[in-house]
């Protein structure tokens, strides 16, 4: 029997990161996770070089997570 795949569980580690409407840092801010927030990346772009994971309805510079094992 095929499970599907769990979504990555990730956590924010850093102090504080930006959220914005859309994937890049030219899209609006609105609003700021805090160290150890969970989230769950439900899709992932790549933007100016950077990688950009959609989080619920926002978004959230993927260097600014990391894995939960």
């Amino acid at each position: 029997v095929d499970f599907p795949a769990q979504p990555a569980r990730m956590v924010v580690c850093v102090d504080t990161a930006n959220v914005r409407e859309a994937a890049g840092t030219s899209a609006a801010g609105v609003g700021i996770l805090h160290r150890g927030t969970e989230v769950t990346p439900l899709d992932e772009v790549i933007i100016d070089g950077g990688v950009w994971v959609r989080v619920g309805n926002v978004w959230i510079n993927k260097r600014l997570l990391c894995e939960v094992k």
